[in-house]
C-alpha cells in the first residue's frame, strides 16, 4: 500500500511464483532421486512415493492455481491458444504435486467458471472441459489408476487413519452445539485446546489438513463452508 504498486505487477509476480512452482513440481518428478527442493523427504525410511508420483509437498501451491485459473479466465476472454497451453501445464503440476483435494479443487474452479459464462463463451468452455474430460477418461488407468486403487482401499478400509480422521472431526469432535456453526476455531500452541489438538496430530495422527472440507468445517464451522463453496 506504501508503495502503491499496480495490480498488474502484482499478478505478474503471482504468476512468476506459480510458474516457478509448477516448474520445479514437475520437473524433479524426473530427477528423482536427485531434488533440491520439497518440505518433505526421504528420511527414517518414510517413502514419498504415492499412487505413482513423489510427493514432495513443495509449497506455494496456491500460486499455481491463480497460475491455472488466471490463464482459464484469459483464454476465455481472447481465445487464445496459448493461454490453453499454459493451463494444462498448470494442471500437470497440480498431478505431480500428488495432493487430491487441490487437484479437484482448481478442476471444480474451472467447471464452475465454465457454467456462469454466457452464450458462446459456455458452450466454448463446456466444449474445452469436456474434450479434456474424455482424454483423461481415455487415459484413466495409466494417469489415475493407482489413485483410484489407493481411495478405493481408504474407503474399505476400517483402519486408514484419514478415514478415522474424516469420522472422528465430522460426529465426534465438537465441545457444543454452536460449535457446528462457528467452529472449534484456530488452535494456539500455548492453550488446553492447542496441545489437545497438538496431541491428536502428534500422537494419534488425526490431522484436520488431511481430511479437506471436513477439516475445515470442524475448525471453522458450517458458515465459514457454506461460504467457502
Amino acid at each position: 500500500h506504501i508503495f502503491n504498486y499496480s495490480p498488474k505487477s502484482i499478478i505478474k509476480l503471482m504468476l512468476f511464483i506459480g510458474a516457478v512452482w509448477i516448474t520445479l513440481t514437475v520437473v524433479q518428478q524426473f530427477t528423482y532421486p536427485n531434488y533440491f527442493f520439497y518440505t518433505r523427504a526421504e528420511t527414517d525410511g518414510k517413502s514419498i512415493l504415492r499412487a505413482g508420483v513423489y510427493r514432495f509437498m513443495l509449497y506455494r501451491h496456491h500460486f499455481g492455481m491463480f497460475f491455472v485459473l488466471y490463464f482459464y479466465a484469459k483464454f476465455l476472454h481472447d481465445k487464445k491458444i496459448k493461454h490453453i497451453v499454459y493451463v494444462l501445464i498448470g494442471i500437470v503440476g497440480f498431478y505431480y504435486f500428488g495432493t487430491r483435494q487441490f487437484a479437484l479443487g482448481v478442476i471444480g474452479c474451472m467447471v464452475i467458471g465454465s457454467l456462469l459464462q454466457q452464450g458462446k463463451l459456455k458452450i466454448l468452455a463446456l466444449g474445452f472441459i469436456l474434450i479434456v474430460s474424455l482424454t483423461l477418461y481415455q487415459f484413466k488407468d495409466v494417469l489415475f489408476g493407482n489413485y483410484v486403487e489407493m481411495t478405493t482401499r481408504q474407503v474399505e478400509s476400517e483402519d486408514d487413519i484419514r478415514m478415522i480422521a474424516g469420522q472422528f472431526y465430522l460426529y465426534q469432535y465438537w465441545p457444543n452445539f454452536f460449535a457446528l456453526f462457528i467452529g472449534n476455531g484456530a488452535e494456539h500452541s500455548l492453550s488446553t485446546y492447542g496441545k489437545e489438538v497438538e496431541y491428536l496430530e502428534t500422537y494419534l495422527g488425526l490431522y484436520r489438513s488431511d481430511v479437506g472440507i471436513i477439516g475445515a468445517f470442524n475448525k471453522f464451522g458450517l458458515l465459514y463452508v457454506l461460504n467457502i463453496i
